[in-house]
């Protein structure tokens, strides 16, 4: 001033510190989630919030189809001051279905089944085409006993990610059961031969053995002429189906009855015209 005179006044200014951002990055399997949990600030906000369950918040779902880098901004209420840190989701993708190989089998019993996957994958084995738990794990798969044809179910599971195939290949192990055919005995008076018929399951064929079991089909018509025959014979008969017999044979008796002894008469004689009495 003019007189020389001065004077003077503080100011301060309060430096506030900004919030340290803190939030997890991961790994998921394409077509899941996770959660994205920030901490360091009061209330935050979320870009992009394509793919999240919220936009804003301390914890969110991530499901995003691809690999995705999201920056999350957090602010302290009183101040105002905010910073941002960034978390990534990164998306694996998930193996194809494996490539089943079906089993048969003629009869009850175990079926060896199949399936195929790239190299690095693993294969699992279900009783289900989804959830449940798993009844064996590798390329084959040999079943419980089984009586009847029935389906498996096979998953792909990628050993680096343990990502699994979002379907199951269902594999399935038949069993043929055939049944026998059915058949009359027949007979005759004194020896000579018998025309035998069976009738099988539809679509089967039938064969004739001599025995019960094993030896080689005399046989593989519906029909069988037996042979010359002075006595009682019993024939087998099976039923046969997609390279299956059936479990077992068909017993068809050909009888031969005997014939009753020739009567024994004596001679008679008499004189002149009458009655004679033959006996």
């Amino acid at each position: 001033s003019s007189t020389g005179c001065a004077n003077s006044s503080i100011s301060t200014v309060t430096v506030n510190p900004l919030p340290v951002i803190s939030v997890n990055s991961g790994s998921i399997c394409k077509g899941s989630s996770m959660t994205l949990t920030a901490s360091g600030a009061d209330s935050y906000s979320w870009s992009p919030a394509t793919s999240l369950s919220a936009g804003s918040g301390n914890q969110v779902k991530a499901g995003p189809d691809t690999t995705t880098t999201y920056t999350i901004t957090g602010t302290i209420t009183n101040t105002g001051c905010r910073s941002t840190a960034v978390s990534t989701v990164t998306v694996n993708p998930l193996p194809v279905p494996p490539v089943g190989i079906n089993g048969s089998r003629c009869g009850a019993g175990t079926v060896t089944l199949s399936a195929t996957v790239p190299s690095g994958q693993t294969v699992s084995w279900f009783a289900a085409t989804s959830g449940g738990t798993a009844l064996a794990t590798g390329s084959n798969f040999n079943t419980p006993q089984l009586s009847n044809t029935t389906t498996y179910y096979a998953e792909a599971t990628m050993v680096s990610t343990g990502c699994v195939s979002a379907t199951r290949t269902a594999v399935t192990a038949t069993v043929y059961n055939v049944a026998p055919p059915t058949a009359t005995s027949k007979n005759r008076c004194g020896s000579g031969t018998l025309e035998l018929t069976a009738t099988p399951p539809e679509g089967a064929t039938v064969a004739w053995y001599s025995g019960a079991k094993g030896g080689t089909a005399l046989a593989t018509t519906l029909t069988y002429m037996t042979p010359v025959l002075k006595s009682t014979t019993t024939y087998y008969v099976e039923s046969q189906k997609n390279n299956c017999a059936s479990a077992t044979r068909t017993a068809v008796s050909a009888t031969i009855n005997t014939l009753p002894s020739a009567p024994t008469a004596g001679s008679s004689s008499r004189c002149g015209s009458g009655v004679i009495t033959i006996s």
